[in-house]
């Protein structure tokens, strides 16, 4: 895909790229300025868990969106939220252990609990249930080798979104099972029919248990900056700052000031950037489900279209008739020049997903090119 990409830019094409899954809106110049501020103290080491102005930052920020209350000292900074979610698998699993992955996924859940020697056990959603599992369904999955479940709520790529109440329910059957809860809520800010929930603060009980995974890439567009964080109980923290001191060390003194001021300041560019995503989600998706062949619903949350197009199969491209999601994606780019990722590679067969822009014109501009594409090989003989 990124092959063919390149070749119809070096030929001049213009490409609509709405595979790159990072929000496209543009963070205020307060928020960069802390960069120039810090550039003193770029020439020393970080502290490996994260600055205490960061960490403070961190915390506060918690109990202001997800009405969550720690302490600086259970929050371990690093190298973007997929560090910290590989750091605590590898401080939490052993060969042969089980890790709950509900289907779709992103895509590094699985292949993290894979490269670590551990089990991936995918618990499969069901799209009439909103992509969400259910509690019967849990319990079904866990066994004495579960280690732990990783939660993504919002999530990536489906935008399934789990109420207090949901969450209190899975709460409910994790509470007699020993194992770890990998709370992943790198998109708490982008939520549209209801307010983040976070199981952390819905199930006290599970405190001692409970990992929340989040980070500065998604909320505020810093996904250059490379900072993510863990916030664990005292116990994990601290294991977790001693196998961060033996990689990677600290993430860069710069980058921790930006994400401090991020998550400080003035929060009104989350809130436009929230607002923009709730209209231009039902732009594209209904825009998407009027298309032929083609099925999507309107996403609860994240910044990510999921439509079905199984409906296209058999349309014929380069002498074979389109047969998975991964065909279809390919065909769309050569025949539309439009980029979107297949379901596959999310445990979503027969699905893309379509990262949600910002602007509506584009939003016009992609399902228009589609809807010719697909009139156009209707017609083909």
């Amino acid at each position: 895909m990124n092959a063919r990409v390149d070749e119809l830019r070096a030929s001049g094409r213009k490409i609509l790229d709405f595979g790159v899954g990072e929000a496209d809106f543009e963070p205020p110049a307060a928020i960069l300025e802390a960069a120039r501020d810090a550039l003193h103290r770029a020439n020393h080491y970080a502290p490996v868990a994260g600055t205490d102005e960061l960490r403070a930052a961190i915390v506060s920020a918690s109990q202001r969106d997800r009405g969550h209350a720690a302490d600086p000292s259970q929050v371990v900074v690093s190298f973007g939220a997929k560090q910290a979610l590989f750091n605590s698998l590898l401080m939490l699993l052993d060969p042969g252990d089980e890790v709950l992955v509900p289907a779709p996924y992103w895509v590094s859940h699985p292949a993290q609990v894979e490269l670590l020697g551990g089990v991936p056990k995918l618990v499969h959603a069901r799209k009439e249930h909103g992509w969400k599992i259910r509690p019967e369904m849990l319990e079904r999955a866990l066994t004495p080798r579960t280690k732990a479940l990783i939660l993504c709520s919002p999530a990536n790529p489906t935008g399934a979104t789990y109420t207090p109440e949901e969450l209190r329910a899975l709460a409910e059957v994790l509470s007699g099972h020993d194992c770890y809860v990998l709370s992943a809520e790198g998109y708490q800010a982008f939520t549209y029919t209801q307010p983040h929930a976070s199981i952390a603060t819905v199930a006290p009980e599970l405190a001692e248990r409970t990992l929340i995974i989040d980070g500065v890439s998604k909320t505020y567009a810093l996904a250059g900056w490379r900072v993510g964080w863990t916030i664990a109980p005292r116990r994990l923290a601290r294991a977790l700052e001693k196998i961060q001191s033996q990689s990677t060390s600290g993430v860069s003194v710069v980058a921790q000031a930006v994400a401090a001021a991020a998550l400080s300041g003035s929060q009104s560019v989350v809130e436009s950037a929230r607002a923009t995503f709730e209209r231009t989600r039902r732009e594209l998706a209904e825009g998407l489900d009027a298309i032929e062949g083609v099925r999507c619903s309107v996403p609860d949350g994240a910044i990510y279209a999921l439509p079905d197009v199984s409906g296209l199969y058999g349309i014929m491209h380069q002498g074979r008739e389109l047969g998975s999601a991964r065909d279809v994606a390919l065909w769309l780019l050569d025949r539309a020049l439009v980029v979107c990722i297949d379901g596959d590679a999310f445990g979503a067969p027969n699905h893309v997903r379509f990262t949600l822009p910002s602007d509506s014109a584009r939003i016009k501009e992609v399902l228009a090119a589609i809807r010719a594409a697909v009139e156009g090989s209707r017609r083909d003989p």
